[in-house]
């Protein structure tokens, strides 16, 4: 359907529809985003927990993901940090909407249709507004980080200019060396979300400037932020550094994060042990909601693959996808999932990371354009796996495990399944009550 109606359609005309209909969901989630940050920035209209994770800082001594805080605190001068922390959050969603704006216009597969079913992924920026959720995340410092690298290797293969290109790609990687170490130290949890996008960026760029260095560059870029993550590991503080930082706090502040006015929040946290961590990962297994979970990276993975295989078109935007096209795009969310999989036992928001994985692999897409070369060993090649799977010797005896695993953790609950978020019916009534407002003036200056 969609290749027959691009063929119809000269490019201009579809690069302009295309413009169109992501500059109109693009303004609506920026909207939606300004009135749940700026409209009263004194107030907080998200997630409670989270507006402490921005605010922890060095007032107790070094502690890692102390820099936001840090910087958010002199900023602050002792006031209140909560208008600081909401400008922060518009203003990232906002950079975050602009790169994915224009890496889905600039990506020659991606028609109109394809790039509005992109932004609407769940887990991703459509998700965020809709459900009020993440976008108050520090981690969605990463994912404008991971859109901005990917958009700049994107302008360079763009570009006729061979100085340009090449001065686009140096820069590049100046970013990421900047960003990566800095971004460490805004949260820990930057070796599995940035660092793997990084890495094929940094394989795709040597590729084109010096194919002698494709794996080594990675490589050795790889080994410097395990590294940095594992220094920073040793600084999780306790519960002294904690009361420092919690007394740090002005106390419009405090009354936000806790109704009593006890410590609480992502504040309270620190200092948990690997052990606490992986108890909340067991509940979640036990309890049965892990099923749940993984059912919805089943579902973005086939929401990709569906878009890829009846959406998109080759890259010169006039014919059907190539049948590789499904596979690359498999290819790429395996190796972010394989990324991102120690979250899955380091922490319990699981739902944080499977729209992490989103996040790391719409922007690889539009970037690759499904034909980049990609850095991913048989051993993790989805199609290979399927083969030793369906061939293996002890398939049966696998599979009944896997039911009897099922049969002692499944749960379906009686009601109540929900996230923590607004929902549909928040945001409906929101625009319908806009348009009534906006219907009603109308009549009154009648």
């Amino acid at each position: 359907m969609s290749s027959t109606m691009s063929s119809t359609k000269s490019p201009r005309h579809r690069l302009v529809l295309k413009w169109l209909c992501v500059a109109v969901l693009s303004d609506l989630l920026i909207y939606f985003c300004y009135r749940h940050t700026l409209i009263a920035p004194d107030a907080l209209e998200w997630n409670a927990w989270a507006f402490s994770d921005w605010l922890i800082n060095y007032s107790g001594g070094f502690v890692r993901r102390g820099l936001a805080g840090h910087l958010i605190g002199l900023f602050a001068a002792g006031r209140p940090a909560a208008p600081i922390v909401n400008l922060i959050v518009f203003a990232n969603f906002t950079a975050l909407i602009f790169a994915t704006s224009l890496l889905l216009v600039l990506s020659r597969p991606l028609g109109a249709f394809a790039a509005v079913l992109i932004m609407l992924i769940p887990g991703g920026v459509w998700s965020m507004q809709l459900d009020n959720e993440l976008y108050y995340r520090k981690e969605l410092l990463f994912y404008v980080y991971i859109a901005l690298i990917c958009l700049i290797y994107l302008a360079a293969r763009r570009t006729g200019h061979k100085k340009l290109s090449c001065l686009l790609d140096v820069l590049n990687c100046g970013l990421i060396g900047l960003f990566s170490f800095a971004l460490s130290f805004v949260h820990e949890a930057f070796l599995f979300i940035g660092a793997v996008p990084s890495m094929v960026i940094l394989y795709w760029t040597a590729g084109v400037r010096r194919p002698a260095w494709r794996i080594t560059a990675p490589l050795l870029y790889g080994a410097v932020i395990v590294a940095l993550f594992l220094v920073l590991l040793a600084f999780e503080g306790d519960r002294t550094s904690a009361q420092a930082i919690w007394q740090s706090l002005n106390p419009a502040d405090r009354a936000l994060i806790s109704d009593t006015g006890d410590m609480a929040g992502g504040i309270s946290a620190i200092g948990w042990g690997p052990v606490r961590e992986l108890a909340e990962t067991l509940i979640i297994i036990f309890k049965g909601t892990a099923w749940y979970y993984l059912l919805a990276v089943a579902a973005s993975l086939l929401y990709l693959l569906a878009t890829a295989r009846f959406f998109c078109t080759d890259r010169d935007g006039k014919g059907a996808p190539a049948p590789q096209y499904q596979a690359w795009a498999a290819k790429i969310f395996t190796l972010c999932i394989v990324a991102i999989a120690p979250l899955f036992i380091l922490g319990a928001d699981w739902g944080r990371w499977i729209v992490a994985v989103n996040m790391m692999t719409v922007p690889l897409i539009c970037a690759g354009e499904f034909q980049a070369p990609l850095p991913l060993p048989p051993v993790l090649d989805p199609g290979a796996i399927f083969k030793r799977i369906r061939s293996a010797r002890y398939l049966g005896f696998a599979c009944g495990m896997i039911l009897v695993l099922v049969a002692l953790t499944f749960r379906i609950p009686e009601c109540c399944l929900a996230g923590s978020g607004d929902g549909l019916t928040t945001m409906e009534s929101q625009l319908f009550a806009s348009a009534s407002q906006a219907l009603l003036h109308r009549n009154e200056r009648k």
